[in-house]
């Protein structure tokens, strides 16, 4: 590019002298650094340019025959048109695991090797995947650019909008086996299904007790510290978790969100409701071991 020359104000080629009317050359695949007319980086090659100019145009040209998914690159629609036939053609020398596509095995190959490329400049922590790091960052930067069109909230992650949008139908799509009880994630109901199995899979690494959530863990361990990084703005009384200071909020409100449908009453805890209805049902389930 010339000297002076704005990055992006046409297709150039570096030192080449060509002018605004000679990009035809590129479009024919002439090789040479090639500049985005959107945002200015240069590609090495015409194609390549022209896969870039689509990232910020959102044209996707390859359509699957299968179904009604395009791509902004052949190489894209290829590997999809593989999950179609079911064919995973790279597979993994350590686990034997297969994926339809080169990039999806490297990533995987991480997951052995334990290498986390993709570093945070705002916090220190590495990643496995690019992907996952871009979507850390949105912690930093507070961006939410995932908007429900029905009552307009914004959400960090494409995945909690989707899930969001399922409670603007009713719809619980996951349910639990065991109870019946329905849930808008697959996480929400793997951890759910811990109630019933009792299994903990988060251990203290200072007091061997285990929990059934990595949250709970996360706050159990503030104990050891003395930490309690939740504090009322009311009274100054901190907690551990901010689902604690959420229920002390209540002291102050005077709320009580949680009603008895057979008398009406109601309760600033769950667990206060929970006790009260066993007074309507009978329910006795606290016994003495020691015989009477």
């Amino acid at each position: 590019m010339h000297s002076g020359q704005k990055p992006g104000s046409r297709l150039a080629r570096e030192g080449s002298g060509h002018q605004e009317g000679d990009t035809e050359a590129l479009q024919h695949g002439a090789e040479g650094p090639c500049s985005c007319p959107a945002c200015g980086e240069r590609s090495p090659t015409s194609a390549s340019l022209t896969s870039r100019c689509r990232a910020h145009t959102g044209e996707k040209p390859f359509q699957c025959p299968n179904c009604p998914r395009r791509f902004r690159l052949r190489r894209l629609l290829q590997g999809h048109q593989h999950a179609h036939g079911g064919e995973r053609p790279f597979s993994c020398r350590k686990c034997g695991k297969g994926f339809a596509k080169q990039c999806k095995l490297a990533e995987h190959i991480r997951v052995h090797s334990g290498e986390k490329p993709f570093w945070c400049a705002n916090c220190g922590r590495n990643f496995r995947q690019r992907g996952q790091l871009l979507r850390h960052q949105r912690l930093h930067t507070d961006q939410k650019p995932f908007q429900c069109p029905e009552c307009g909230l914004s959400f960090r992650l494409e995945s909690m909008l989707r899930a969001h949008r399922l409670r603007h139908g009713g719809e619980r799509p996951f349910s639990c086996s065991e109870c019946g009880r329905g849930f808008t994630h697959q996480c929400k109901l793997r951890e759910h299904l811990r109630v019933h199995s009792g299994e903990r899979p988060f251990q203290c690494p200072e007091c061997d007790k285990c929990f059934r959530l990595k949250g709970i863990l996360k706050a159990h361990q503030h104990t050891h510290s003395k930490e309690r990084p939740f504090s009322c703005r009311e009274c100054g009384k901190g907690f551990t978790r901010q689902s604690k200071l959420t229920e002390h909020l209540r002291v102050h409100s005077g709320e009580r969100p949680f009603q008895c449908p057979e008398c009406d009453r109601s309760f600033r805890l769950k667990g206060q409701l929970l006790s009260h209805q066993r007074l309507h049902t009978g329910e006795r389930p606290f016994q003495c071991p020691e015989p009477t």
